[in-house]
C-alpha cells in the first residue's frame, strides 16, 4: 500500500469513528419526570450524565451490562434518600447500581436491587465536587426498568 492510500484510509477511518461518536443520544439537564428539560433520563458516561436535583424522579430502561449515569446536583455533605424500584417484563430482573464521587470512586453505596424484592430505600451523603448514580442491569438481561426518586 502506498503512502497516499494509507493517508486516505486513515482519514476515512477517522471520519467514520467521529460519525459514530456523534450518534450518541443527547443528554439533557433536569431529565425524566422532574419537569425540567425532558429528553433521555440517563447519560451514557459520567461526562454526559443527566443532572437531577432533590425532589426529582426518573424512569429509565437499565442497559444490559451497559452502565448509564445520573448526576445529583446536591451540595456536598447533605443527606440524600434514594428510593429505587425495579420492574421487569419477564422473570426476576436485577439492577446493579453504585453511588459514585466525582472521580467515579466509591461514594458510599454499591448494591443490587431485584424486581421481586422491590422497592428499596437507601441513605447516602452527597459527595464533594459531584455525586453520580450508575445503573446497569445485572445477570441475565430481562429488559428491566428502574424508577428512582431523589429526596
Amino acid at each position: 500500500m502506498n503512502k497516499r492510500s494509507t493517508v486516505g484510509l486513515g482519514i476515512a477511518l477517522s471520519l467514520a469513528v467521529a460519525g459514530c461518536s456523534m450518534m450518541k443520544k443527547p443528554a439533557s439537564s433536569g431529565g425524566g419526570d422532574s419537569g425540567g428539560g425532558g429528553g433521555v433520563p440517563l447519560g451514557d458516561t459520567m461526562a454526559d450524565a443527566v443532572v437531577y436535583e432533590r425532589g426529582a424522579s426518573f424512569t429509565a430502561p437499565a442497559g444490559c451490562h451497559t452502565s448509564s449515569y445520573a448526576r445529583l446536583a446536591i451540595p456536598a455533605g447533605e443527606p440524600i434518600t434514594l428510593e429505587l424500584a425495579v420492574t421487569s417484563p419477564k422473570d426476576e430482573s436485577c439492577i446493579s447500581f453504585w453511588f459514585l464521587n466525582q472521580n467515579g470512586g466509591d461514594g458510599g453505596l454499591s448494591a443490587e436491587a431485584c424486581s421481586t424484592k422491590s422497592p428499596f430505600t437507601y441513605q447516602v451523603t452527597a459527595q464533594e465536587g459531584a455525586s453520580y448514580l450508575q445503573v446497569s442491569e445485572a445477570g441475565v438481561c430481562q429488559g428491566a426498568t428502574v424508577q428512582v426518586s431523589i429526596k
